[in-house]
């Protein structure tokens, strides 16, 4: 794996063959891939629907999140082998 010490430029996607960069709020927060289609940032078509109504934005930290909330991906009592940046953010 190559290091992680690169602060990533605009749009950061999970890459597995590196790890993780320590990336902080405010200087980066994170969406759910509807709320990243619908506004453009990246490519792709919602099923069943143009667009999302709603906007999810998840402070982010090394450390990962404080909040526990049942439907998502990062809550603290979710405990997963992959780094924190690269789970899941919304479990529905």
């Amino acid at each position: 794996m190559k290091s992680n010490n690169v602060a990533p430029q605009g749009l950061y996607r999970p890459d597995y063959r590196i790890l993780t960069p320590h990336m902080r709020s405010p200087d980066y927060v994170q969406m759910s891939t509807a709320a990243a289609i619908t506004l453009g940032v990246v490519n792709g078509k919602m099923h069943r629907c143009g667009c999302t109504r709603c906007l999810n934005l998840l402070l982010t930290y090394p450390e990962g999140c404080r909040a526990n909330c049942a439907y998502c991906g990062l809550a603290r009592h979710r405990e997963a082998e992959r780094d924190y940046a690269d789970r899941n953010f919304i479990r529905v």
